[in-house]
């Protein structure tokens, strides 16, 4: 092999270092370049974060106000309200909201929305935390599989939540006496339910009380099961002398319905929605079923001051019946009055 020489070397080109992507590009070109990679990783991300978009209608916006107002489960933050309009015919508000990505399976079609504010009920004070924090827009969650995003949110705060363990049974009365929403339902003096809605009885006839028994005192309702209004302080005079009888005074002051079994209270339980006569108190309620009722008219000289209809029909001291009206007769042949009953 033959040596090359100092002069052969010099004939050698010279080395150039190669130019990456980076080397090519101005160096002015790689800032902007850094900013469009983040800027676009950014949007991707809030892209795959962002959640369902629904609406919701209230008869006002009081206290709900845009890129503020949070919706709340359980006290979690699960959405926020990010627009709020007039509809169109002028009657409602739409609230917008914006719900997280992974509180979308909460959007079925049973699923309620109100607004938590002060307020002052049958039920109690509720809602004065929003004194200091400010309105929310609480939920609770249905159990539907039909998914939804348009919403109709109620008014009032519901009494009892898709997740309280109980169940719902109808009382009818001839009138609501004091009772409200939120009233207390006894068993034994211990609250066992509310009163969760009521309404007229077509043609006005009488009313339809709605009351949710909680768990476990909701087995107690069977076929002997008798409810009555526990309302105010029931006070009876008898051989014993005075009785007064409440269930606790929150049922004197906002009224409340008991129950009880008459007879066997081991008795067949009872599905939900089952209805139930409302006595107006406990002694009619409780009086034994009546296996063959007669109706008798009886006359009376004298004043009857101070009977009634619903007074007591005694025989040795026992009662056998019931004043059904007290009216007054003119009698023709004798040429006076006389007081029926």
């Amino acid at each position: 092999m033959s040596e090359r020489t100092e002069g052969d070397l010099d004939d050698l080109p010279a080395a150039v270092p190669a130019r990456t992507l980076w080397g090519r590009l101005p160096l002015v070109w790689i800032l902007p370049a850094v900013v469009v990679l983040v800027g676009g990783f950014v949007v991707i991300h809030e892209k795959l974060a962002q959640g369902t978009s629904i609406d919701i209608r209230f008869a006002n916006a009081e206290g709900l106000e845009g890129n503020k107002t949070k919706i709340r489960y359980k006290d979690v933050e699960i959405g926020e309200v990010t627009e709020i309009r007039v509809s169109r015919d002028r009657k409602q508000v739409i609230v917008t909201a914006d719900i997280h990505r992974d509180s979308e399976s909460y959007l079925v079609d049973d699923t309620r929305f109100w607004v938590v504010r002060p307020r002052v009920s049958g039920a109690g004070v509720s809602g004065l935390a929003t004194l200091v924090s400010g309105a929310y827009i609480s939920v609770d969650v249905g159990h539907s599989a039909v998914k939804r995003e348009h919403f109709v949110g109620v008014e009032t705060p519901p009494i009892v939540t898709a997740d309280l363990p109980g169940r719902e049974f109808i009382l009818h009365a001839d009138d609501l006496g004091s009772l409200d929403i939120g009233s207390s339902v006894f068993y034994r003096h211990i609250t066992a339910g509310q009163v969760v809605g009521y309404a007229l009885d077509p043609g006005g006839t009488g009313v339809t009380i709605k009351v949710f028994i909680n768990e476990p005192f909701d087995a107690y309702v069977t076929a002997a099961t008798r409810f009555w209004q526990a309302s105010g302080i029931d006070m009876s005079v008898n051989a014993d002398g005075v009785k007064l009888r409440t269930e606790s005074l929150a049922s004197i002051l906002e009224g409340g319905v008991a129950f009880g079994a008459l007879g066997d209270a081991t008795a067949t339980r009872v599905a939900a929605d089952t209805a139930f006569m409302l006595y107006p108190d406990q002694d009619r309620a409780m009086r034994p079923i009546e296996t063959e009722i007669r109706a008798f008219v009886m006359y009376f000289g004298g004043s009857l001051r101070g009977l009634s209809a619903g007074a007591p029909v005694e025989l040795h001291g026992i009662t056998v019946g019931v004043v059904k009206s007290v009216d007054v007769e003119y009698d023709q042949n004798a040429g006076s009055l006389a007081f029926r009953s």
